[in-house]
Parts: structure tokens; C-alpha cells; sequence
């Protein structure tokens, strides 16, 4: 049988092409021998224990202990602070946005308005349409530079304006906030915690720049804040100071509330730590100005903010009378809010003007009276 030319190429071509498919024969016996290589420098880093993390619970270990927990049955909490928790939460963001709002909220956020529940909404008209219409502008004015922060990866210093706008502006209500006037909003991110007043982790320093970024304080442009603080200074030989904070003038009014402010994004460790610290170092101070003894019933508690871009958790800690121990405790579910929406924006605005009445209803008397020893009224 005879074949063309053309077909001895095509015989040729398919044989080649089968001879490639052949699986390869593998020597073994010259096998590479690999050997294992130690991880790198920068593999290892990256596995070393997070700073704030250990730090966080090294403070279990520091006296007085400073434990960080969330509120569950695991923490008993003194009473004084089952009030104060009542006192912030009951029916928060009920009747929280004047009706006269309603359609304005509709306009600038259509799809949010649907989730906003008919009872945040108040039943009455309850303020002047001049108030209402400053609440208004104000809301937006935040809802638009948080919403500018977030959306443009601003740094933490655009949210700390953010957050004093906030603080000063009030909620919904009857007239002005009357307790507004009593405090103002100190910046304390430069500033030095006094060293003695620090958890004592022997071997180990504590950082005094470890603090809060903001405090509300109690102003003494507000007469009865500055006859009290006048008469406790005048009582103790060459004064005294009435915060933990070294400054010139942030020592002499008391802190009441830290807040500590990362950009969208930022470490929730690292803020909680830094309020943490600071607010253990003041209610060391107010154990020191009751004379070196928690008293009978106990300190007052405190309060602050962890605020992680738009979201603001609030923290209650106290010091337990027996055994001086510090708790931390938080974020609390019903008390958590923010600046991504409106509704958000006044229940928080409501949350913060809550926080104000507790300390100049309850708190300041306490403060005046049982731990400055002077008539405050």
C-alpha cells in the first residue's frame, strides 16, 4: 500500500503529537532535596500578641485591678449604677424628633425615614418653632459632617469636631437645656494624667499620654460650680486640685465624662483602653478627695464614650467598696448609637442631654456636699 507524501506528514505529525503526551518518566534517585527555612523577621511580627490587648489584661493584675467586662449577670452592679443605667436607657429614642420635623426628615432621607418608628416621634408640640428649627439645623450640620468624615476617610481630629458639636448641642424638648450652661468640653489630648494617680503594674509603666481625647467638666462660669470649687480650695491648706489631669487648669475642675475618638475604622481595643485608663486615674482622685477611703455606699460612677468613627458606645465604671477593685463595664446594647442617621443623631442628641441631667441632678449635689464638704446651692 502506498501513501502520499501528504499522509507520510500527517502519520509523522500525530505520532510526534502522541509522543508528547507521553507522561515523563521521573528520576527520584536526583531528586532536589529541599530544606526547611525558619520563618521570616517580618512573618513573626506579624504573629507577636497585640501591646493593647496584653495591656488590657496585665490590668487585672495592677492595684487597684482595673477589669474590663460587658455588662452581663457575671458583674453585679451596685445600685447606684442600676439607676444610672435606668436613668439613660428607659425609653430612649421615645418622642426624640418634634412632629413639626416630620416631613423635613422625609425630604432629606427618603429611604431612612422608613425606618424611623412612629414613637420617635413626639406627640405634642413641645417647642417653639424657633427651637425647632435650630434642632433641625443643627442635626444636619452633623448628620453632614459625619457622613463627610466617613465617606472621605477624614482622621480622627475631623471626628473630635464632630463629636464637640454634639455635646454642644441640645435635644428635644421643653426650652433650652438648662444644664447645658454647666459644663464645657475640655480637650485633654495633650495633656499629662498625674503619674501616683495611675494603676500600679509594678515592673511595668503605664503611659500618662494613655487618655481620653475630650472631658465634660463642670464650668465655673456656672455660679454655683464656681462657689463650690472656691470654698473646697479655700478649706484645704494650699488648695487643692480636683482632677486627674496635671494641667494648669483641667486639674482644677472635676471631670466627669472622658470620651476617646478613633476615625471610621480605628482600634475599639485601643479606644477602650485609653478611656479606661483615664477614667480608673479618676475615680482614684475622687477616692483621694474623700479622704483615701471609698465611703459608705460607695463612689458615684462614672461615664464615658468610646467613639469609633460613627458609632458611640457608652461605658458606666465604678470602684467596688470593699475591695477598691475598678470595672469598667460596656458597650450597654440599649445605650449604643451614632451619627449615621438621623434618627441616630437624636437619639443620641436625647442620650447626651440625659447624661447632663444625671450629673447636675444627682451627681454634682453628691459631689458638693459628700466629697468637697461645701453648700453648692
Amino acid at each position: 500500500m502506498e501513501f502520499s507524501s501528504e499522509d507520510t506528514r500527517s502519520i509523522t505529525s500525530a505520532s510526534t503529537s502522541q509522543a508528547s503526551r507521553r507522561i515523563p518518566i521521573l528520576d527520584f534517585a536526583n531528586r532536589v532535596i529541599l530544606e526547611p527555612t525558619p520563618p521570616s523577621k517580618r512573618s513573626t511580627a506579624s504573629r507577636s500578641p497585640s501591646p493593647t490587648r496584653k495591656l488590657l489584661t496585665l490590668l487585672e493584675q495592677a492595684r487597684p485591678s482595673v477589669n474590663f467586662s460587658q455588662p452581663d449577670g457575671a458583674v453585679a452592679q451596685p445600685q447606684r449604677v442600676v439607676e444610672l443605667r435606668k436613668w439613660l436607657s428607659t425609653n430612649l429614642g421615645v418622642g426624640v424628633i418634634p412632629k413639626a420635623l416630620k416631613e423635613r426628615l422625609r425630604a432629606a432621607d427618603p429611604d431612612g425615614f422608613d425606618d424611623v418608628p412612629i414613637s420617635a416621634y413626639m406627640h405634642n408640640n413641645l417647642m417653639t418653632p424657633v427651637e425647632v428649627d435650630r434642632l433641625w439645623e443643627q442635626t444636619r450640620l452633623i448628620y453632614r459632617d459625619a457622613r463627610r468624615c466617613n465617606n472621605r476617610r477624614k482622621d480622627e481630629s475631623a471626628w473630635v469636631d464632630v463629636v464637640r458639636t454634639v455635646l454642644r448641642t441640645p435635644g428635644a424638648g421643653v426650652g433650652a437645656d438648662p444644664t447645658l450652661e454647666m459644663f464645657e468640653i475640655e480637650s485633654i489630648q495633650t495633656q499629662q494624667i498625674d503619674p501616683s494617680l495611675l494603676p500600679d503594674l509594678q515592673n511595668r509603666a503605664i503611659s500618662t499620654a494613655k487618655k481620653a481625647d475630650l472631658a465634660l467638666a463642670f464650668s465655673p462660669d456656672d455660679s454655683a460650680v464656681a462657689k463650690a470649687l472656691r470654698s473646697a480650695s479655700a478649706s484645704r491648706p494650699g488648695g487643692t486640685t480636683f482632677s486627674q489631669m496635671m494641667d494648669a487648669y483641667t486639674s482644677t475642675v472635676p471631670l466627669v465624662c472622658g470620651i476617646e475618638v478613633k476615625e471610621a475604622g480605628g482600634d475599639n481595643n485601643e479606644a477602650l483602653l485609653q478611656l479606661g485608663i483615664w477614667t480608673a486615674a479618676g475615680l482614684e482622685k475622687l477616692k483621694g478627695l474623700c479622704g483615701g477611703e471609698v465611703p459608705a455606699g460607695g463612689l458615684y460612677p462614672f461615664m464615658g464614650w468610646t467613639v469609633v468613627g460613627h458609632e458611640w458606645k457608652l461605658h458606666l465604671s465604678w470602684m467596688e467598696e470593699e475591695s477598691g477593685r475598678i470595672l469598667i463595664v460596656g458597650p450597654f446594647s440599649p445605650l449604643t448609637t451614632g451619627t449615621s442617621t438621623y434618627f441616630d443623631i437624636f437619639k443620641l442628641l436625647e442620650l447626651a442631654c440625659r447624661l447632663r441631667r444625671w450629673l447636675a441632678e444627682r451627681y454634682w449635689p453628691w459631689l458638693s456636699s459628700e466629697v468637697l464638704g461645701v453648700d453648692w446651692q
